[in-house]
């Protein structure tokens, strides 16, 4: 990926927050760092960010508590006591609608006993709240102004993102240049994408990777077509495709693999996904071609529970005879169908060994309280020193006031405190809603999400359409209920079309980090 696009920054914990119900924006904001205490990507960042946007025309509204600032302290180990003197800070600036406009980090220098800015995001949004352009600067405390160091474009067609132009500041020479950019056709599936992969100390393009679809008439991609041209080395280049049949031309049934032979001007089929149903079941069983005989590697086996929640997720391998056990994941879920364990297991000399714990907790509002992260030695059976837990307090109206985050010591057996993040919010007047349909009676919730997505206000029979933040169609069906099962979805932003006979709306949601 972009190296520029990836900058580890605290900042863009701003880009987490605007997530839809003050509860959890907050919440995920801290959840922006992994267990190592990195910063999560700039592009999953402003992806985050951008859920908050909904199509929507104006009309008074109450006053409404927004997310004004946070305040990021470290544990004094010495003392045992929390740092006085916060380390970063980032405020938030929004527009008529309580979307976020503008979201600025600075950073405490104890040199000086001063905040000095590092990095922010302005976010220029059009009448219904969609994201046109992103501009990113960064700070020079030598000349004490802001460089410019990215720039976004977006267009949408019926509010759905249809393409994204991104363009990098070259600091030596004053200039921009694409970085990156994806096409869409006009109900949001991918048609096209490129990326720019480069050295960002010196500004040297170091290969550039296409993507290009066909899509089918349910905009089901057909074959995708992987290339990437290499700067440095020539002749390094690599040209494959993938080939995918469905059945009725919405169920994938197998996608096939292939490179390209420059010698033979031919393509070579070298590999193969076979997926299979049952009610309650779903295999894939990945192959690979050997002369003229397809030789079995891997299976995956997707479980599933009475209410369509997934149960087991079982990787096996193939020995040559028959498969054998390799890892799994067990899901657990509360009364409220929200997932609360997910254990992840090695098979070891004929018995499943614990390796991974990701455990939840939750207050009587779903409010999420606690997210626990277990890892083990799978030869000792001890927690590592990579396990983690955050814990999260609410105030009397929902709103996430702190989080605290914690990792296992291996020395003293036990949680060490590593830093704390305190939240302020403050009302502000906002106006918003409704679009085609009354939006202010339609609620997709929760949101984020992890298993099943429902939709409140909804009393007749409607069909549903879900797109990934690349405009990708992964859902179109009919429901006669008011919930959708999400669950299979990859973590990330997407967006919900909900089409009835009295007509259409726009939500977005996220699907959480599990």
């Amino acid at each position: 990926m972009i190296n520029n696009f990836y900058m580890k920054h605290f900042f863009l914990l701003s880009v987490v927050l605007m997530l839809m119900g003050q509860n959890l924006n907050a919440q995920i904001l801290n959840d922006a760092f992994d267990f190592r205490g990195n910063a999560v990507s700039r592009k999953e960042r402003k992806m985050a960010l951008a859920a908050s946007q909904q199509p929507r025309m104006l009309k008074p509204q109450a006053e409404k508590y927004l997310f004004d600032s946070s305040y990021a302290y470290q544990w004094d180990s010495v003392n045992s006591i929390w740092s006085a003197v916060p380390f970063r800070r980032v405020t938030y600036e929004y527009n008529e609608m309580g979307l976020v406009t503008l979201s600025q980090l600075c950073i405490w220098q104890t040199k000086t006993n001063s905040w000095v800015f590092d990095e922010e995001y302005h976010c220029v949004r059009d009448i219904q709240g969609n994201i046109t352009e992103w501009i990113i600067n960064v700070y020079d405390t030598a000349s004490g102004t802001w460089i410019p160091d990215e720039h976004d474009t977006l267009k949408y067609y019926n509010n759905i993102l249809v393409s994204e132009f991104g363009y990098f500041y070259n600091k030596l020479n004053n200039t921009w240049f694409t970085g990156y950019y994806s096409k869409c056709n006009n109900r949001g599936a991918l048609l096209e994408s490129c990326e720019v992969h480069w050295n960002e100390s010196d500004y040297i393009i170091q290969s550039v990777s296409k993507e290009t679809h066909t899509l089918n008439s349910y905009d089901k991609p057909i074959e995708i077509h992987y290339q990437e041209f290499d700067k440095i080395t020539p002749g390094t280049d690599y040209d494959y495709k993938t080939v995918s049949t469905y059945q009725n031309d919405t169920i994938l049934e197998k996608k096939m693999y292939y490179d390209w032979i420059s010698e033979s001007g031919l393509w070579e089929l070298w590999g193969q996904d076979l997926y299979s149903y049952s009610n309650l079941k779903t295999e894939m069983v990945y192959q690979h071609l050997d002369d003229t005989v397809w030789i079995n590697l891997t299976k995956t086996i997707f479980e599933y529970y009475t209410n369509n929640l997934i149960s087991k997720v079982l990787y096996q391998h193939w020995n040559g005879v028959e498969w054998d056990n390799f890892t799994q994941t067990l899901y657990t879920y509360n009364a409220n169908n929200a997932l609360t364990e997910k254990l992840a297991q090695n098979y070891h000399d004929g018995s499943w060994v614990n390796s991974r714990l990701n455990a939840y907790t939750f207050d009587n509002n779903d409010n999420q309280i606690e997210r626990l992260a277990k890892f083990w030695n799978t030869t000792t059976g001890l927690l590592t020193s990579s396990s983690y837990k955050y814990t999260y307090t609410f105030d009397a109206n929902n709103q996430h006031k702190q989080t605290i985050y914690r990792k296992w010591s291996t020395t003293n057996l036990d949680w060490k405190n590593i830093s704390r993040t305190d939240n302020y919010y403050s009302l502000h007047p906002v106006f918003g809603l409704p679009s085609i349909l009354d939006d202010d009676k339609f609620e997709v919730y929760p949101n984020p999400v992890k298993q099943l997505l429902f939709i409140n206000g909804l009393t007749e029979k409607a069909t549903v359409s879900i797109f990934d933040v690349q405009g990708k169609l992964l859902l179109h069906q009919q429901i006669t209920t008011n919930r959708i099962d999400v669950g299979n979805l990859p973590c990330g932003m997407y967006t919900l079309k909900i089409e009835t006979k009295k007509g259409t709306i726009i939500k977005k949601f996220v699907r959480q980090i599990d």
